[in-house]
């Protein structure tokens, strides 16, 4: 939870995109906040030396599940994954 709004703005990404903000074209306008804080984070753990015990293995699996976790935030991807979510469920109740 911590990590998904770690260094955030205070601008949605429909601003930053339409302003052609630095952010907005280093993230080629995908996810432009997510990538931000997901970069941020990576970057804290690095220089804290939190995954320093981690084999590379189990960084490399932590790190691909936080960037699932951070970029998934992005209220465009949410909402895809609410109706696939609710269309799974459905169909799980309905057989």
């Amino acid at each position: 939870a911590a990590a998904h709004d770690v260094g955030h703005p205070g601008l949605n990404n429909a601003f930053l995109i339409s302003t052609e903000s630095n952010e907005a074209q280093r993230w080629n306008e995908v996810s432009v906040n997510e990538n931000g804080h997901l970069y941020t984070v990576l970057g804290l753990l690095q220089r804290h030396k939190v995954l320093e015990s981690f084999t590379p293995a189990d960084k490399q699996s932590f790190k691909a599940m936080l960037r699932r976790l951070v970029l998934h935030t992005d209220m465009e991807k949410h909402s895809q994954l609410i109706t696939d979510f609710v269309a799974m469920a459905t169909e799980t109740i309905a057989a």
